[in-house]
């Protein structure tokens, strides 16, 4: 028995029918003749539909079929050379040839990362939809994909015009895609196949890969003139044949192939897809760049097992689908989702940075480094040498950063002691000149007062620079900074902090006054006004931050002082004349008090042993 994909097998598999398999395409009738009759009357005519539907048979085979020679273009990589290329290409035939420009596969073009490499490519599209060009153009487009271009209006108004919504297939045209190419083969299908299709498709719109797949193995399988239920139902069916096939290859792999074969198969996804399902191309040399001769073989064997293309330079998946319905396969993408991701994301920023000139403002910076780290530790062997590039002058930019960084503090310090002995001889000048005692006394306290708050606004400023790269200690930072000296330069340290920390985030409420914040010494337990009416307590120590409780005022008041009386309890004074200790555990309130003849509180303090709650108003 021949191979799939071969002349003898009457189905194709996974591939999709181009102008070549004219007389082999069969089904979709109705929506070809949709088609052909926009290209003939508007010149124009968009194919939008789910992956699996049929869009590239219909432009390639179809509109072939009727007598149109369609001049095939994909996106992937550089769309504009790839459309002028296609242009030419059309051009080059007679008249009686009846060209039609066919761009397959467009949502592609959204994988691009440079926007005004996206917004040329529509562009050239409408000048040659408004009659530039004497040859019509056809293109094929995810639904999924359908909002994203609206992002460029005079496109959007050409599509929205000129295209066609490809229908669910009705069970005329499944029956004839069943037994179409088999009457043409010679070969016969058994009643029961026909019937079970139809119930194992049930109106799915993108099953035909699926079904032309399953009756390609049912043909491998029987080895007859006649495919028989039993040979449909060994194969895995509809929703089992790609299974099957990912699995008999798999069990073929060495444990080397094995392991390369994973990391071929998860490189040919679009990681920055949502549903990580959209195809993408590679050159041989990205996928071989770190292999061996092991790599090679697994390429091939997937190859062979029709699981991956390679043709025309190029490697690709054989067709979305097989992210879809090979389980491993999707256990895998799910399991690498944020690496790949990762990686999809370095790889954009690598390019933009080297095409803005290796500008050190687009280098990686915070959680973004360390993300694209990590990754490159855990998989050395897929990151490119541009990524790498990217990554090595990211990290010697946070080195140098650093480094002035502590520069600073040191200078920093050195002005400190300067400006501590200028003071120190001040005061005992003024001894020694008979200054009265409390005089020497008040220039003592307003020196140390002055060092206090000194050392409290460096803490604050010393916390701004952190934040962005390391948020617990510029947070721990503030909280000291404010405890030193609560005035505004620490106070917007301290609530800059909060807000800024992405694990408190979900606590904060924009647009009110956030009131007082203050953490538990010795942990990361955190109490922070939310708002008009409410507390928050969290422990940071986790990633995200998990909620302890939420501590319910009376309406309309806010925090504005909040102190730890110990690990169990809380107390919180608002902007009116009313104290509650809380538990911290639950949020129950466990006591109160009334503050006389003051309307606000401006201070409150915890002795050592957290027993005497001292309030004021200075």
């Amino acid at each position: 028995m021949s191979d799939i994909g071969s002349t003898a097998c009457p189905w194709l598999g996974l591939r999709s029918y181009g102008p070549e398999d004219a007389s082999r395409f069969h089904g979709r009738r109705s929506l070809i003749a949709a088609v052909d009759l926009q290209l003939r009357s508007k010149g124009t005519s968009g194919v939008v539909g789910s992956s699996g539907s049929g869009k590239s048979s219909v432009l390639g085979a179809g509109l072939a079929s009727l007598g149109w020679t369609p001049i095939l273009c994909r996106v992937t990589v550089d769309p504009l050379e790839a459309l002028t290329e296609a242009e030419s290409r059309s051009k080059a035939l007679g008249p009686d040839d009846r060209a039609v420009l066919v761009v397959d596969q467009m949502e592609e073009v959204f994988a691009v990362e440079d926007d005004q490499v996206r917004s040329d490519f529509f562009d050239r599209l409408v000048s040659l939809a408004g009659g530039e060009s004497s040859i019509p153009i056809a293109f094929a487009l995810r639904s999924d994909r359908y909002g994203d271009c609206a992002a460029y209006p005079e496109f959007a108004e050409v599509f929205a015009r000129n295209h066609v919504l490809v229908p669910t297939p009705s069970e005329e045209d499944l029956t004839e895609m069943i037994l179409g190419p088999a009457r043409r083969a010679g070969l016969e299908v058994a009643p029961a196949i026909t019937a079970a299709i139809l119930d194992d498709i049930d109106g799915e719109p993108g099953a035909l890969p699926l079904l032309s797949h399953a009756l390609a193995s049912a043909w491998q399988e029987c080895g007859s003139e006649r495919i028989e239920l039993e040979h449909y139902e060994a194969c895995g069916g509809i929703h089992g044949s790609i299974a099957a096939t990912g699995e008999s290859v798999w069990s073929s792999l060495t444990p080397e192939q094995a392991i390369a074969a994973r990391r071929i198969l998860t490189e040919l996804v679009d990681p920055l897809s949502p549903n990580l399902d959209i195809s993408r191309k590679l050159h041989p040399s990205e996928v071989l760049a770190e292999g061996t001769e092991q790599t090679e073989l697994a390429l091939e064997r997937l190859v062979a097992g029709r699981l991956v293309v390679r043709d025309g330079g190029w490697i690709e998946i054989a067709h979305e689908a097989v992210f879809r319905e090979w389980p491993r396969l999707r256990a895998w993408l799910e399991e690498d989702q944020s690496g790949l991701r990762v990686l999809g994301t370095l790889s954009a920023e690598s390019r933009r940075w080297a095409a803005e000139g290796n500008d050190p403002d687009s280098l990686l910076t915070g959680v973004r480094l360390e993300s694209g780290l990590e990754v490159a530790q855990r998989w050395p062997d897929r990151i490119p040498p541009s990524s790498r590039t990217y990554l090595d002058a990211s990290v010697e930019r946070r080195t140098a950063d650093e480094a002035a960084l502590l520069d600073r503090l040191k200078r920093q310090r050195r002005m400190n002691r300067v400006l501590r002995g200028a003071v120190a001889a001040a005061v005992a000048l003024a001894v020694g000149v008979g200054v009265f005692a409390y005089v020497a006394n008040r220039a003592r306290d307003t020196a140390e007062s002055a060092r206090t708050i000194a050392d409290a606004r460096r803490l604050a400023a010393l916390s701004g620079s952190l934040r962005a790269d390391q948020l617990d200690l510029a947070a721990l930072l503030a909280v000291e900074s404010s405890r030193r000296s609560d005035e505004v330069t620490t106070r917007g340290a301290l609530l800059a902090s909060i807000v800024t920390r992405p694990e408190l985030r979900e606590y904060a409420q924009q647009g009110i006054e956030a009131g007082d914040a203050t953490m538990l010494d010795g942990s990361k337990i955190v109490a922070f006004g939310a708002g008009e009416g409410s507390v928050e307590l969290a422990d940071t120590a986790t990633s995200p931050a998990t909620r302890i409780s939420r501590i319910k005022l009376r309406p309309d008041d806010v925090a504005v002082r909040i102190r730890f009386l110990s690990a169990e309890r809380v107390a919180i004074a608002d902007d009116g004349d009313h104290i509650g200790m809380y538990e911290v555990a639950t949020g129950k309130q466990v006591r109160t008090a009334e503050v006389l003849d003051q309307p606000r509180v401006l201070s409150m303090e915890v002795s050592l042993d957290g027993t005497t709650l001292v309030v004021g108003d200075v």
